[in-house]
């Protein structure tokens, strides 16, 4: 069915869901392909709109590669596949981060991709950054915005928002039990992190001082993630 559709958006939306789907079941390479499927197609459109959708796309792929390298257990005890594998992944992002910086865009999601990718390569002030930004960008995401399916709904609706960190919101119950454990990092480890964030942001607004701090709460982080680092 998708090589018989003459809509190149429609069909590159369709290619990169396809590669999500993959991902889940750990089709990596079939993942891969639909997902370069949709690169290619996207740079043979038209540049304004094929750009954001390359950059989404890759985006995708950074994240494929990501969760290959969490997740493939047949790469556990390979150090030279598991650094192939990361590099890989940061190159995906790497692209997309350029792509949505050239037309004056941003995706807050890529920046916790490539706070983990940053880190694994041992760039750990890149990383801090990335998460920082990360962060940043899930607080001012606001009220409009459902932080499970990423639908953004009209501005007089008022979501349920997580009743632990405050940040986080949701169009529905269902989608607010399906992020509490959906995927490696899911709203049960991110949780506490944006609490702490909220915290020290409302603190500084406020001119107050806190006990916590950006290195303490960025290195507590990279600890948990480094909990699921392939040995």
């Amino acid at each position: 069915m998708c090589e018989e559709c003459n809509d190149s958006e429609a069909l590159i939306w369709v290619l990169r869901k396809l590669g999500n789907a993959y991902t889940k079941i750990g089709a990596w390479d079939d993942a891969i392909a639909s997902l370069e499927k949709g690169v290619l197609l996207a740079e043979s459109i038209d540049e304004r709109l094929g750009c954001q959708l390359k950059a989404v796309v890759q985006n995708t792929m950074g994240n494929t590669y990501l969760e290959k390298f969490y997740t493939e257990e047949s790469l556990v005890g390979i150090p030279e596949r598991n650094d192939e594998l990361i590099r890989k992944a940061f190159l995906c992002s790497e692209a997309a981060f350029k792509c949505y910086n050239s037309k004056g865009n941003s995706d807050c999601i890529l920046f916790l991709d490539l706070a983990q990718e940053y880190y694994f390569l041992g760039k750990s002030g890149y990383a801090h950054a990335a998460i920082h930004s990360y962060l940043d960008g899930i607080v001012r995401l606001g009220p409009s915005q459902c932080h499970s399916c990423e639908q953004t709904c009209a501005k007089d609706v008022i979501m349920e928002k997580c009743s632990v960190c405050k940040v986080a919101r949701y169009c529905s119950e269902a989608h607010n039990i399906q992020a509490w454990k959906k995927g490696r990092l899911c709203h049960k480890v991110m949780c506490p992190f944006l609490k702490r964030w909220r915290k020290m942001v409302e603190a500084m607004k406020q001119g107050k001082e806190t006990a916590d701090s950006h290195d303490e709460l960025f290195n507590d982080f990279f600890e948990l993630v480094l909990a699921f680092k392939p040995k």
